[in-house]
């Protein structure tokens, strides 16, 4: 899907993907027999959440692994959850034209938030240090990153369930102990090395 002769009408897609991306997936199929996963998009909880440009903080059911920022407005789960839902909305539609065109597949996790601001400030994509409240604003902190993330995988995770498809958790050494991405898998401020997809892989390939 990010083969630029696809990639364009990939991203004008309304109703199903292009022919031409369908007749190639489908081909590779036919050709390998593979296990089918995805990792499709997976960074609009980054799009939101990670220039500050709102001071908000939730509490996440279940998960207490980092403190709520006090000084910042707390909402609740469920007005997170609707915040969250457009920027994820091309996840959901996406997933549903793959399982259209191939049936149940494997989705493999994004990778987690990396705690340090700095880390972060130094590697981020041009996505965001072209927006001039990057540099005014910096990076909202990490208990925030943390939860949007996992939020919008427990959203994800959900509409993959109905679908019957199956989910790739991010393996647990790959991670802190608060759950943070562990900087030497971080390529830069939201995608993992190639390690990183290496340990995806095996994880995908025990779970299948």
């Amino acid at each position: 899907m990010l083969d630029p002769i696809f990639g364009e009408d990939l991203a004008n897609t309304q109703y199903g993907f292009a022919p031409g991306l369908n007749v190639a997936v489908l081909a590779q199929i036919e050709r390998h027999n593979p296990i089918i996963a995805s990792a499709i998009r997976g960074n609009g909880h980054s799009a939101m959440a990670m220039i500050p440009r709102r001071r908000f903080d939730f509490e996440l059911s279940g998960d207490d692994a980092l403190p709520i920022d006090d000084e910042a407005e707390i909402i609740t789960e469920a007005e997170a959850r609707e915040m969250l839902e457009p920027w994820i909305r091309p996840d959901v539609r996406e997933f549903r034209l793959l399982h259209d065109l191939v049936g149940p597949f494997w989705h493999l996790e994004s990778p987690p938030p990396v705690r340090r601001s700095d880390w972060v400030m130094e590697r981020a994509e041009s996505y965001f240090t072209d927006q001039p409240d990057f540099h005014r604003l910096g990076v909202a902190p990490a208990g925030i990153r943390y939860r949007v993330w996992a939020l919008a995988n427990r959203i994800l995770k959900e509409e993959l369930a109905r679908l019957g498809c199956g989910y790739v958790s991010v393996p647990a050494h790959c991670k802190g102990e608060r759950g943070l991405l562990r900087p030497s898998y971080g390529r830069d401020a939201t995608h993992g090395t190639q390690q990183f997809g290496e340990e995806m892989i095996q994880a995908l390939e025990q779970a299948a």
